[in-house]
């Protein structure tokens, strides 16, 4: 099985948009319309980030099946080789 740095999007860090603005703006270099925009920012790409890990999650899912559905058709396609009479099959006659 793949594995993420998260194994789901809920134990993701929580980004709190306010403390993160909060701490930001405790710096006295920075304006409050620099800070909200990084935090902007910040939010963007933790969004970002969390759409990625789905859409990955999505496409593990699929490929998931995919394999499931190639081993069945394997398995189907043993079992009906297997009900098969031995000696027929085993040559053509293409005499007229």
């Amino acid at each position: 099985m793949w594995q993420t740095g998260l194994a789901s999007v809920s134990e993701a860090p929580r980004f709190n948009a306010r403390d993160e603005l909060a701490d930001i703006s405790g710096m006295s270099s920075i304006t409050p319309a620099a800070a909200s925009s990084l935090a902007q920012a910040q939010l963007a790409q933790e969004v970002g980030t969390r759409v990625a890990v789905k859409t990955l999650d999505a496409a593990k899912a699929q490929g998931d099946a995919a394999i499931s559905l190639l081993q069945a058709a394997a398995d189907f396609q043993q079992q009906a080789l297997g009900n098969l009479e031995p000696h027929k099959g085993q040559a053509l006659d293409v005499t007229a």
